[in-house]
C-alpha cells in the first residue's frame, strides 16, 4: 500500500502514513495529528492531506485525572479561603492569608538538581537505558518493513554524556543526559554502524529518590539511501558530539563514559 509523507507541523520531522489512516504520531516529538483528506474527488496525493492537531490525543486519560485533581484542589482552596474570609469578617478581626508554598527560593530548589552522573544511581541508569532502546525502536518501527535495509544487530548501549548547566546559563534544563546506542545495518552487502541518541534531563532528588523531570526524547536523523531505502541514526560518534552534545555551550560535560 502506498505511503504518504508529510512534515510534522510541530517539529518538522518527516512522518509517513497510509491513505486509510485516521491519525499519525510523530516519531520524534510524539505529537498526534488527525489526518483529513481535503480532496472531494477522492484522489489521494500528498497535497490533499491536512494534519490537524489532535488535542484529544494529547489529553490522555492520565491528563484528565491530573486535571480533575487540580480542579478539585482549586475548588477546595477557594472554598477554604471564602470560609476564612467569612469567619474573619464575622469575628471583626481580619487576618492576612499567607501562602506558605512560596517560602522556598530558587537557590534552594536548584540545589535538588544533580551535578554528578554518579548520583543518578545504577537502578535508574539501567531503567533509562532500557527505555531508551524502546524509544529508538518505536521511532523507526514503522519504516522497518517498508524502507529499512536489513538490521544485523539490535540497539546496543555504547556510552553517555552527562552535562551540567553553568551558573550563568539562561537555559531551563539543569542537567542533560545523552545515552548513545549503536545499530548495524546490512547495506549493499556490507555492515555499517549508525548511532541513535536518547536524551533525558533535569535529574533531581525528590525525597529519598532520584527522578528525572524531562521527557525521553530519541534523536535518530534520517539518511536517504539509494533504491528508496532509509537508515536511521548519526553516521559516527563524532557527528553525535558535533551535532548534539558540543552545541550545549551553556553546559559543562561532567561525565563522558567513553573515556572509561
Amino acid at each position: 500500500m502506498k505511503l504518504f509523507e508529510k512534515k510534522c507541523p510541530n517539529c518538522g520531522a518527516q512522518m509517513s502514513f497510509k491513505k486509510d489512516d485516521k491519525e499519525v504520531t510523530c516519531g520524534y516529538c510524539r505529537k498526534s495529528f488527525i489526518i483529513e483528506n481535503d480532496n472531494p474527488e477522492g484522489v489521494f496525493d500528498v497535497e490533499s492531506f491536512k494534519l490537524i492537531n489532535n488535542t484529544m490525543g494529547i489529553m490522555s486519560g492520565m491528563h484528565f485525572v491530573i486535571f480533575g485533581i487540580a480542579l478539585f484542589m482549586i475548588v477546595g482552596i477557594s472554598v477554604a479561603m471564602f470560609n476564612n474570609i467569612k469567619n474573619n469578617k464575622i469575628n471583626n478581626n481580619p487576618q492576612p492569608i499567607i501562602n506558605n508554598g512560596g517560602t522556598k527560593n530558587n537557590t534552594e530548589k536548584d540545589s535538588n538538581y544533580l551535578t554528578k552522573y554518579s548520583e543518578i544511581g545504577q537502578d535508574l541508569i539501567d531503567l533509562n537505558r532500557e527505555g531508551g532502546i524502546n524509544a529508538l525502536d518505536n521511532t523507526i518501527n514503522f519504516y522497518v518493513e517498508h524502507f529499512m535495509p536489513k538490521i544485523v544487530n539490535s540497539w546496543e548501549y555504547v556510552g553517555s554524556y552527562f552535562l551540567v548547566r553553568n551558573e550563568t546559563s539562561s537555559r531551563m534544563q539543569h542537567n542533560i543526559l545523552y545515552d548513545i546506542y549503536s545499530i548495524t545495518y546490512k547495506i549493499d552487502g556490507e555492515n555499517k554502524t549508525y548511532y541513535g541518541v536518547v536524551v533525558n534531563s533535569d535529574f533531581m532528588r525528590s525525597g529519598d529518590k532520584i527522578v528525572t523531570l524531562g521527557n525521553t526524547l530519541p534523536a535518530v536523523p534520517r539518511n536517504d539511501l539509494k533504491d528508496g531505502k532509509i537508515a536511521f541514526g548519526y553516521i559516527s560518534l563524532d557527528s553525535v558530539f558535533n551535532e548534539l552534545v558540543g552545541k550545549n555551550i551553556d553546559f559543562t560535560i561532567e561525565t563522558n563514559t567513553f573515556e572509561g
